[in-house]
């Protein structure tokens, strides 16, 4: 994964499938992160094949909760070619996501940049699953939000 410099006032996009699990983990971690490192960023997250208004599994809440976050006000919502126009960073959880991002953005409509975690889904899995699904996305966004 390349690493995005985050600045006071960009706005990332973080993506997965279903935006139930993987992408509201990165969303909600990353917005605190960097809240505590006196960063202001706009993070919101979407899914290239989620239905919107679904909610959190609670496998998620469980583990999010962990780790202090609150996902129970997440509910899923699909990824618009909007969302990307306006986004400086995508942080696409697989390489099919950053593909489908780039599909998406068409002709340069969206101006920023695709960067792939590699994140595997724990959707269906073991509660265990979501843990490590959770503590990857942690420490690559640690790493991300070190440089």
């Amino acid at each position: 994964m390349s690493e995005p410099a985050f600045h006071d006032g960009q706005h990332v996009l973080t993506l997965c499938t279903g935006n139930i699990c993987r992408s509201p983990f990165a969303e909600y971690y990353l917005r605190d992160a960097a809240q505590r490192q006196g960063l202001e960023l706009r993070v919101s997250s979407a899914g290239t094949h989620g239905l919107s208004g679904d909610p959190v599994p609670k496998e998620a809440l469980l583990v999010a909760h962990e780790y202090c976050i609150d996902l129970a006000p997440h509910v899923a919502r699909q990824v618009s070619s909007g969302m990307l126009e306006v986004a400086d960073h995508v942080l696409a959880m697989t390489e099919q996501h950053g593909i489908f991002a780039g599909t998406m953005q068409g002709s340069g409509a969206a101006r920023g940049t695709v960067h792939v975690m590699d994140i595997a889904d724990p959707y269906g899995e073991a509660v265990t699953a979501f843990r490590d699904c959770f503590q990857r996305i942690k420490d690559a966004i640690d790493r991300l939000l070190a440089d």
